[in-house]
C-alpha cells in the first residue's frame, strides 16, 4: 500500500540538494570550474565537456534547493499548525501565519526571478528574524529539559543576531564600520559556543559506550584532517570557508584557531550521534546539517530559506527526540505501542461503561490508523446519559483529547469554561457571545474565564475543573457537555473522573 512522503525524508533529501549546490555552485565553480573567481578564466576556457556540464548545473542545483526548501517548509508548518506539536499557542499560530505568509512569498518571487529587488531585502530578512524568533520561543516554553532549550537557543542566535544586524544597517541604524555596529560582532562568539556545546546541549545521552563512542572517533579524525589541511593549505581552506559556511577561518595557533578546531570537534560529534539514531535525534542532525550548509552570515533567500528549514528541524527533531527518551510529549503522557494501545482503549470502554442506559446499546471501542495518525474512538453509556470519547495519537503519544456526554443535537452553547489566557488567544470570531461570569472565587476567577451560565457554585466542582485547565469546557444547559484538549495522560481514573466531571455539570441545576 502506497504511503505519502514523511517530512523525514523531504528533509534528507533537501539536504542533499543543498549539500550538492554548496559544493558544486558555491565552491566548485567559484574555485576549480570554468565559472572559477579565483582563477579569472573565462566560461568554459580550455574546460572539458564534464567540467562544463558540472558548472552549468551549479545555478540548477541553487533554485532547486531554494524551490524544494520553501515546499518542505510549507509542509513542515503546516502540518505542525494542524497537529500544534511545536507551537499550540492559538496566538503563535496567527502570528506565524501572517509572517510566514509574507515571507513564503517573497522568498518564492525572489527565487523564481533569480535576484532579490532592492525593496525585499529587508522584509525577507526582517520575516526570517521574526520566524526564527517564534520558533525559538515555542521551543522554549516545551516541556524538553533545559540543556536542549540552551542548544537550540544557541543556534538560534548566530543568524538571528546577524540578521537582525542586516536590518538595523538596512534601514539606516548602524554603528561603528560592521552592520548594527557591536550586535554582529557576538555572532561568530556564539556560533563557535553554540557548536562547542552541542555534544552536552542536543546529543542524546546515555545509550552505552557504542553510542558515543564512533562518533566520537569519526568526529576526532574528522578535526585532525581539518588541522592537517589548515596547516599545509590554509589559503585553499580559508576560501573554501568563505565561499561555503561564509566563515573567516584563523590559523591554529591563534585563541580563535583553537576556539574553531574545538567548535569542530563539538560540531561533527553531535551531528554523527545524532544521524546514528532515528527518529526526532536524526531530523535534528538533518537540522545542524542545514545550518551549516546555509552558512553565516546568511545572503539570498534561498539560504534563508534553507537555515529556516534547518532551524525547524532541529527544534522539532529535539522536541521529538527528549520526548521520546523521557516519556513525555506535551502533557508528559507516556508512549504506548499499538498492542497496549488497543488493550488499554478496550479496558476504559468497559470501565466507562454502567449499562445504566440499555437502550443506548453496548460499548464500543475503535482504532482506526493512517500513517503516523492514530484516531480512537469510544461510545459508552455512563450514569444514564450517552458518552462518546475521541482520542488523537501520533507516535505513540495523545495529541487531541474531546469527551463528550450527552447529545448537544443543534442546541446553542449555553456556556464556556477555559484558562483565561487560552480565551483571549481567540480570536473575536470564535468567542462565545456571552457575558462572563464570576463565580465569586478569586483564584478560580482570576485563571478561568467563564461566559453564559455554568453551575460553578460547588467548590469541589471548581477543583475539578482546575485539574484539567488545559482544555476547555462546552455546555449545553442541562443536555450536554464537552470536554477538548491538546494534550491528555492515558490514565483510565482520570479520564473516568473527567466524565462524572462533566455529568455533574448537566446535572447540577
Amino acid at each position: 500500500m502506497p504511503t505519502r512522503g514523511r517530512a523525514g525524508n523531504l528533509t534528507a533529501a533537501l539536504v542533499l540538494v543543498a549539500a550538492m549546490e554548496l559544493v558544486v555552485n558555491r565552491l566548485a565553480n567559484r574555485l576549480f570550474l570554468p565559472r572559477s573567481l579565483v582563477t579569472g578564466g573565462s566560461a568554459g576556457a580550455g574546460a572539458t565537456a564534464l567540467a562544463r556540464v558540472v558548472s552549468d548545473s551549479g545555478p540548477f542545483l541553487f533554485h532547486l534547493s531554494g524551490v524544494l526548501a520553501l515546499l518542505v517548509l510549507a509542509m513542515a508548518l503546516a502540518g505542525l499548525l494542524r497537529r500544534r506539536e511545536l507551537y499550540p499557542e492559538p496566538l503563535t499560530i496567527r502570528l506565524l501565519i501572517s509572517i510566514i505568509g509574507s515571507f513564503w512569498l517573497l522568498a518564492t518571487l525572489a527565487t523564481l526571478i533569480g535576484r532579490v529587488p532592492r525593496g525585499f531585502v529587508v522584509p525577507l530578512e526582517a520575516g526570517f528574524a521574526s520566524l526564527a524568533l517564534l520558533t525559538l520561543a515555542a521551543f522554549l516554553r516545551s516541556t524538553v529539559p533545559g540543556r536542549a532549550k540552551l542548544g537550540v537557543f544557541l543556534f538560534t542566535l548566530p543568524a538571528t543576531l546577524h540578521v537582525v544586524a542586516a536590518v538595523l544597517d538596512g534601514i539606516g541604524w548602524s554603528s561603528g564600520r560592521r552592520p548594527g555596529g557591536s550586535l554582529a560582532a557576538w555572532t561568530e562568539v556564539s556560533l563557535l559556543l553554540a557548536a562547542a556545546s552541542a555534544p552536552f546541549t542536543l546529543a542524546p545521552a546515555g545509550g552505552g559506550k557504542r553510542r558515543w563512542v564512533v562518533p566520537l572517533a569519526l568526529a576526532g579524525l574528522l578535526t585532525v584532517a581539518l588541522i592537517a589541511a589548515l596547516r599545509v593549505r590554509y589559503d585553499l581552506m580559508q576560501a573554501i570557508a568563505l565561499y561555503g559556511p561564509h566563515l573567516e577561518l584563523p590559523r591554529t595557533g591563534t585563541w580563535f584557531g583553537i576556539g574553531y578546531v574545538v567548535a569542530a570537534l563539538g560540531w561533527c560529534y553531535a551531528v554523527i550521534r545524532l544521524l546514528t539514531e532515528k527518529g526526532g535525534a536524526r531530523l535534528a542532525g538533518y537540522g545542524l546539517l542545514l545550518l551549516a550548509i546555509a552558512g553565516y552570515p546568511l545572503g539570498s533567500p534561498v539560504e534563508l530559506s534553507v537555515s529556516l528549514v534547518g532551524l525547524l528541524a532541529l527544534s522539532v527533531g529535539e522536541l521529538r527526540l527528549f520526548g521520546q527518551s523521557q516519556g513525555a510529549a506535551g502533557g508528559g503522557a507516556p508512549a504506548m505501542n499499538r498492542t497496549d494501545w488497543r488493550a488499554w482503549v478496550g479496558r476504559l470502554a468497559s470501565a466507562t461503561h454502567d449499562g445504566s442506559a440499555p437502550e443506548l446499546g453496548p460499548p464500543e471501542a475503535v482504532v482506526v490508523e493512517e500513517d503516523d495518525l492514530e484516531a480512537s474512538r469510544i461510545r459508552a453509556q455512563r450514569r444514564g446519559r450517552a458518552v462518546r470519547i475521541r482520542f488523537l495519537r501520533r507516535r505513540g503519544r495523545i495529541v487531541e483529547l474531546e469527551a463528550t456526554v450527552g447529545e448537544p443535537g443543534h442546541l446553542e452553547v449555553s456556556a464556556t469554561i477555559e484558562r483565561h489566557r487560552s480565551w483571549l488567544a481567540r480570536s473575536p470570531e470564535q468567542r462565545l457571545a456571552l457575558p462572563r461570569a464570576r463565580t465569586g472565587d478569586p483564584t478560580f476567577d482570576q485563571r478561568f474565564s467563564v461566559h453564559g451560565e455554568a453551575p460553578l457554585h460547588s467548590e469541589d466542582v471548581r477543583r475539578e475543573i482546575m485539574r484539567h485547565e488545559e482544555g476547555l469546557f462546552t455546555l449545553w444547559k442541562g443536555t450536554a457537555a464537552r470536554y477538548q484538549a491538546g494534550t491528555a495522560v492515558a490514565d483510565s481514573a482520570a479520564v473516568i473522573a473527567l466524565l462524572d466531571l462533566l455529568i455533574d455539570l448537566i446535572d447540577t441545576p
